[in-house]
């Protein structure tokens, strides 16, 4: 390879670097840019892929097949389905968030290179919860949304994975970049913190029961890892003080719907309209899969709108406005119905490979650092949310992903091979 062609490439790969920054930036917040860095990102990757031949070619790893098998899924079933509504709406989605993560991880960004990712990542959360308020003040929104990522529901689970991986950043920043001394590791954690409570403030203000009950799991597992006094004395007290602050405030936000929607539920032993039209979405996806005929390939990715809800027989009458269906709010739920039993395999998976490590590096005391609770609180935060609300989609998914690629990609390839196997 000539010297020329030698500096382009390595050009091209700053510039796919750059793009991946941007589009992490953007992500929560601007949905053109977004579309855009996606698109020339993974275009790059590819380009530079064939230029460089043979080297960037290589068997897949097993983590990587469970990828692809997400993909395979996604597009059987679109493939059986075709025509449908959302047409191949779905299928791009799982094409993104797949790509994207196979490009990460084989990437092996070095440490500084994958602390930019997270600081791109949360620069692009505060301006999202800055902007969200602004819109509130202006009277463009009802609640505290990220502008891009949409409903409270939705925002509140990305945020919740921007929390833990910004507590990951607080507790364990520098640690992985050797010339950095004592006092500057220890100011730069202090911004974390910083981050970290305005985050918290914002996953309050959100109001969203999914993601308040999500992200707190994904908390207090970390706080169960760590097993410092100290820590669980200060995050008590900073989660204390954020809520009393957001509780404080005018109702600006709308945090206090979730007031009736708790009481309701706890006190009351009440179904809120919410609950019971969540419960019939569930109803509906278990009728589809018992009555529909399509438990191999569902009925297309992002289709769970389009069931056809007089082919189903139900023992009583469904709590629907205008019989209007969203998704099955539960994302392995809504994963079968709408890509079968090879849609649902694949998630599961994928999910126990990621899992898998975690707990594998747990064990071996491997743990200690903000790429592990960064992806812990990316699998948790959607799981625990998704299972009664969200499925696995959109930007949540992306970012997700993103950061199990950053922390896969740390470890030895050899040790992501299938559950039940040796460890690497």
């Amino acid at each position: 390879m000539t010297a020329i062609a030698v500096t382009t490439l390595a050009r091209l790969k700053r510039l796919e670097f750059l793009l991946l920054c941007i589009l992490l930036m953007v992500l929560p917040i601007l949905e053109a840019p977004k579309n855009i860095a996606l698109a020339l990102f993974i275009l790059i990757r590819v380009a530079r892929a064939f230029a460089e031949g043979s080297s960037s070619f290589r068997r897949p790893e097993p983590v990587e097949w469970a990828v692809w098998g997400l993909v395979l899924a996604a597009a059987a079933s679109t493939v059986v389905n075709w025509p449908f509504a959302n047409a191949d709406k779905g299928l791009k989605d799982v094409l993104s968030y797949s790509i994207v993560f196979l490009i990460v991880y084989r990437e092996r960004y070095t440490p500084m290179q994958k602390y930019l990712l997270i600081v791109m990542s949360a620069a692009g959360v505060m301006v999202g919860l800055i902007w969200g308020i602004v819109q509130i003040m202006q009277g463009k929104r009802a609640v505290l949304e990220l502008h891009s990522v949409g409903v409270v529901t939705h925002s509140s689970i990305y945020l919740g994975v921007a929390v833990v991986m910004a507590l990951g950043m607080a507790l364990f920043a520098g640690d992985e970049m050797h010339d950095r001394d004592r006092d500057s590791r220890v100011r730069e954690r202090r911004y974390w913190w910083v981050i970290l409570s305005l985050f918290l403030l914002g996953i309050f203000a959100m109001a969203s029961r999914a993601g308040l009950l999500s992200t707190g799991v994904a908390l207090l597992l970390a706080l169960l890892l760590i097993r410092r006094k100290e820590l669980w004395l200060a995050m008590s007290l900073l989660v204390i003080a954020c809520a009393a602050a957001v509780w404080a405030l005018p109702n600006v936000f709308d945090q206090a719907r979730i007031l009736p929607k708790v009481t309701e539920m706890v006190v009351e032993r009440k179904l809120h309209e919410s609950d019971s039209i969540r419960i019939s979405n569930w109803r509906v996806g278990f009728a589809q899969i018992s009555q529909g005929g399509t438990l191999l390939f569902g009925v297309g990715p992002r289709n769970f709108a389009g069931i056809d809800l007089s082919r189903l027989r139900f023992d009583r009458p469904l709590d629907l406005p205008d019989n209007k269906l969203t998704h099955a709010h539960n994302l392995f739920l809504n994963k079968l119905v709408e890509e079968g039993i090879f849609g649902l395999a694949a998630m599961l998976t994928f999910f126990v490979f990621v899992a898998s490590a975690l707990f594998r590096d747990w064990r071996a005391d491997r743990w200690n650092n903000w790429p592990w609770l960064a992806c812990m609180g990316a699998l948790v935060v959607p799981i625990v949310s998704g299972t009664f609300s969200t499925p696995w989609y959109n930007e949540h998914a992306l970012l997700a992903m993103i950061l199990f690629a950053v922390y896969l990609s740390s470890r030895n390839p050899q040790s992501l091979i299938a559950p039940g196997g040796r460890d690497g």
